[in-house]
């Protein structure tokens, strides 16, 4: 589990799963330091990177990397999100919510980069993650966002599920779904592991 510790504001997460012969990132969180070259302090395996849904503090480190999965049915709502945020701007979005420890180290570094349209790959409910001797499961819980995947380890039986079903799960946004929709969704996601 990798957090964002300078900001106070954020519960997000993000989960390095290492198999044998890749590693998978799941979320990247707020982008507020180059999650891509922490990752190669932790693994030697390549990263590939697989967003939960499209909300910025799940996707905002994926400007480090050269692609990412995404769920299919998020892919449009993260290419419009993205369009013109530059490296400034993210620069001083880290001052205002950076812990006053922290504020005074932000510098205009490798840490920060501006976001720029990235090769995507669809993800769809069924799909699975070859790790190499670990296989990652995708699951449509649609709720959060339209598309929100909760990804599944079987072997060890933990659910990375960003914000598809936790003590948070909000579903005001513009690409949320119906209450209905999301209650069907995890019921969908309790039959998957019942098999």
């Amino acid at each position: 589990m990798i957090r964002n510790s300078f900001s106070d504001d954020t519960e997000a997460l993000c989960y390095l799963v290492e198999g044998r012969d890749y590693a998978l990132l799941i979320d990247s969180i707020l982008g507020m330091g180059n999650l891509k070259a922490f990752c190669e302090t932790q693994t030697d395996k390549p990263v590939i990177l697989a967003n939960t849904h499209a909300h910025s503090d799940h996707f905002g480190g994926n400007f480090f990397f050269d692609s990412c999965y995404m769920p299919h049915r998020n892919i449009g709502f993260f290419q419009n999100s993205i369009n013109g945020v530059k490296k400034q701007q993210l620069i001083e979005m880290a001052k205002e919510r950076a812990r006053d420890e922290y504020r005074d180290l932000i510098q205009p570094d490798e840490n920060f980069t501006d976001w720029f349209p990235m090769k995507v790959y669809p993800l769809y409910d069924g799909d699975v993650f070859d790790l190499g001797e670990r296989k990652i499961e995708v699951i449509e819980v649609g709720g959060h966002t339209a598309g929100s995947v909760v990804l599944i380890d079987p072997l060890t039986r933990i659910a990375y599920s960003g914000d598809s079903c936790n003590g948070n799960t909000l579903l005001e946004f513009p690409n949320s779904l119906p209450i209905i929709s999301s209650m069907r969704a995890l019921l969908h996601l309790k039959e998957n592991q019942n098999n």
